[in-house]
C-alpha cells in the first residue's frame, strides 16, 4: 500500500494499471480487479495522456489503508471462504434468488427483504443465479462485517458527571523506552509539545482532554510549567471551578457537556484547610521507585488542579464521608484487582462518585496490559464511554455483582468481546475489541489490528449465532 501510494504520476495520482499489475495472474483477470476496485470504493477516472492514448488513474485520497485492505480481501480471500461458499451452495453450484434471500434471513439476520434483493441483485451472474465465486465475494464483502459502521458513530448522553464515564488514557507518556528502565525525559514538557496538544486536544471532538502530570521537579521548574501551561493553552485551560459545580461537599462532577474543549490538569495540590493532605503515590503501589524529594507545589500550578486533585486512598467509607468528589486516587492494576475481588459493591458505588484510575503494574514491561482501545472506538472515538446505567447508580445496594458481570453476559449493553491471535512463542500477532451489542448474527469477519491498536490486512472469519436471546 505504501508503495502504490508513492508511486504517483504526472498529475499526482495513481495509475490504474500499476494496482492491476501488482494482483493480475491466471486466476485473476483484469476485469476481475477493476470490478473489486470499484467495490472497494477505489474508483478511477479517465484522462487523455498525450492527447492520443487515454488512460485510468486514482485519486490518492480515495486510495485509504482500510479501501486497499478490502480490495486485497476480494481478491485474495481467505480458503475459509471457499469452504463456506462449497459448503452453503453444495452440488448445486448456485443459489436461486429465493435460496439466497431465505440463507440472507435465516443465517446473516438481514430481514428486509428490499434490502435482501438489492444484495441479491449486486452479486447475481447474468443468468439470475448466485455462483460459488459471487458467494465467497459477498461473505468478503462489506455485507459481512461483524459491526454495523453506524454502531460507531451513535451518540451517548454527555450530561451526566464525570464520573459516569469510561475514559480513554494512557500511562507513562513521559517515558522514552520500557515500562521498567526507560528513561522519563523533560522533552515531554517543552514548550512545542504543549503547541501540539493544544492544536490537537480537540481535532477529533469537544470532549475534555486531561493532562496528567507526576510531578517531582523543583518550585522553579513547576513555575516554568505553570507558565507554559497558562501562555499556550489560554481559554482552553480550565482555571477555576465552574460556578454550577463548587469544590463543596457531596456536589456531583460536572458533565463533560460543561467541559467542551476545556483542558484538566492532574497535578499535585497543595491542600485547603481541613483537607487531607496526603497525595497519590503511585510508584509506592506499584513497587516502583522513581519518586525525587518532596517539595512544596507552586501555587499557581496547585490553583490549575480543579476536578481532577489526587488522593492517597484510605478506604472507601473515609472517602463517601468526605463527600469530595473532585478527589481521585489511582490505583495499581494489583491494588484495584484486590478491591474488585474484595469489595465490589463498594468499588462501584466509590466510582460513581469519583474518578478512578487504574494503571498497568511495573512488571509489565512490554505494556501487555488489556488493550481497551476497541471500547474507545464507540462514540465517534470521543475518548468517552458512558457506563452501563447499573455502574451509575449512587449506592452499592442494588448493584448486580453476579458472577454474569465478570463474564459479560448478563448486560449485553457493558460487555465487550476481544480478539487475540498469538503465534507459537505468544507473540500477539492481531486482536480486536467489538461491542457486544453491536455484533452481527451469521457469518462475519473481523479486521485485526495490531497491538499499537493500527489498522492490518489480517482478519478472522466468525460464524455467529444467537443463543438464549444474547449474542
Amino acid at each position: 500500500w505504501t508503495r502504490l501510494s508513492l508511486e504517483t504520476n504526472e498529475r499526482g495520482r495513481i495509475s490504474r494499471e500499476t494496482i492491476i499489475d501488482l494482483f493480475l495472474s491466471g486466476a485473476i483477470k483484469k476485469e476481475m480487479i477493476v470490478k473489486a476496485m470499484h467495490d472497494s470504493g477505489i474508483p478511477a477516472s479517465k484522462f487523455r495522456h498525450l492527447l492520443v492514448l487515454s488512460r485510468w488513474d486514482v485519486d490518492p485520497a480515495n486510495f485509504s489503508f482500510d479501501a486497499f485492505g478490502k480490495l486485497l480481501l476480494l481478491l485474495n480471500p481467505p480458503i475459509e471462504y471457499f469452504e463456506i461458499a462449497e459448503k452453503l451452495i453444495g452440488d448445486n453450484c448456485q443459489f436461486t434468488k429465493d435460496l439466497f434471500i431465505a440463507f440472507l434471513s435465516d443465517v446473516q439476520g438481514i430481514t428486509d427483504y428490499d434490502k435482501a434483493e438489492q444484495i441479491y441483485d449486486r452479486f447475481r451472474s447474468s443468468n439470475d443465479f448466485i455462483s460459488k465465486a459471487a458467494m465467497y465475494s459477498f461473505l468478503a464483502s462489506e455485507y459481512c462485517i461483524c459491526v454495523d459502521p453506524t454502531k460507531y458513530e451513535q451518540k451517548e448522553d454527555m450530561g451526566k458527571p464525570l464520573s459516569d464515564y469510561y475514559i480513554s488514557s494512557s500511562h507513562n507518556s513521559y517515558l522514552t523506552g520500557p515500562q521498567v528502565f526507560g528513561q522519563s525525559s523533560s522533552e515531554l514538557y517543552r514548550y512545542d509539545v504543549l503547541i501540539h496538544i493544544r492544536e490537537t486536544a480537540f481535532s477529533r471532538s469537544q470532549m475534555p482532554v486531561i493532562l496528567s502530570f507526576e510531578n517531582h521537579s523543583s518550585l522553579e521548574h513547576q513555575e516554568m510549567i505553570f507558565g507554559l501551561c497558562k501562555d499556550i493553552f489560554g481559554d482552553l485551560l480550565l482555571d477555576k471551578p465552574i460556578d454550577s459545580h463548587p469544590l463543596e461537599k457531596d456536589t456531583p462532577l460536572p458533565a463533560p457537556d460543561f467541559l467542551f474543549k476545556k483542558i484538566l490538569i492532574k497535578n499535585k495540590k497543595n491542600a485547603s484547610p481541613g483537607e487531607n493532605s496526603d497525595q497519590s503515590t503511585e510508584d509506592e503501589e506499584s513497587g516502583l521507585i522513581r519518586a525525587a524529594p518532596e517539595s512544596t507545589v507552586h501555587p499557581g500550578l496547585s490553583d490549575l488542579v480543579i476536578y481532577t486533585q489526587p488522593i492517597k486512598f484510605k478506604g472507601f467509607n473515609h472517602a463517601r464521608v468526605a463527600g469530595r468528589h473532585y478527589q481521585m486516587s489511582s490505583f495499581s492494576e494489583t491494588k484495584g484487582s484486590e478491591l474488585i475481588q474484595q469489595s465490589k459493591g463498594q468499588f462501584i458505588a466509590h466510582s460513581t462518585r469519583q474518578l478512578t484510575r487504574i494503571y498497568p503494574k511495573g512488571t509489565r514491561v512490554t505494556s501487555s496490559n488489556y488493550p481497551p482501545m476497541g471500547v474507545f472506538d464507540l462514540h465517534g472515538g470521543s475518548g468517552y464511554r458512558l457506563k452501563p446505567a447499573h455502574l451509575r447508580q449512587r449506592t452499592s445496594s442494588g448493584i448486580p455483582v453476579t458472577s454474569q458481570i465478570t463474564i459479560k453476559i448478563a448486560f449485553p449493553e457493558s460487555a465487550y468481546l476481544q480478539f487475540t491471535v498469538r503465534d507459537d512463542a505468544s507473540n500477539v500477532l492481531g486482536c480486536r475489541v467489538l461491542p457486544v451489542d453491536g455484533l452481527k448474527v451469521g457469518y462475519r469477519h473481523v479486521n485485526l489490528r495490531t497491538v499499537t491498536h493500527a489498522p492490518s490486512f489480517s482478519s478472522l472469519f466468525l460464524l455467529i449465532t444467537k443463543v438464549g436471546g444474547n449474542d
